[in-house]
């Protein structure tokens, strides 16, 4: 290499070659088979969750059933459903509103 041309190599420069920076490496060892088999593990089960989420979306039907944020999800539903059911025949109270509210926010928690 010639002028101010970069090279990078392993072995020492030639006899008529100046070395301008040298730097230890890092010695390399792969992770151990168990760790390999660990991220394979977490990335199955990840796509194996997302798979069922997605399967239970699209039939409409909440894929946390039983948990909180089910139970926040279907109290919505139940809110909204119930106000759009009544909606078109009469107006909502402040106070009628205001329980729904609190309906909702009770199963949120």
């Amino acid at each position: 290499m010639k002028g101010k041309e970069v090279a990078y190599q392993s072995q020492p420069c030639e006899v008529d070659q100046a070395t301008a920076k040298t730097w230890e490496s890092q010695s390399y060892a792969p992770p151990p088979n168990s760790e390999l088999w660990r991220v394979h593990n977490a990335i199955q089960a990840t796509r194996r969750r997302d798979q069922q989420l997605r399967a239970a979306n699209a039939s409409g039907v909440s894929a946390f059933t039983g948990s909180s944020v089910g139970q926040c999800d279907a109290a919505k539903r139940t809110r909204d459903a119930s106000l759009d059911a009544t909606r078109p025949r009469q107006g909502h109270s402040i106070e009628s509103l205001r329980s729904w509210d609190s309906y909702v926010a009770d199963a949120c928690k």
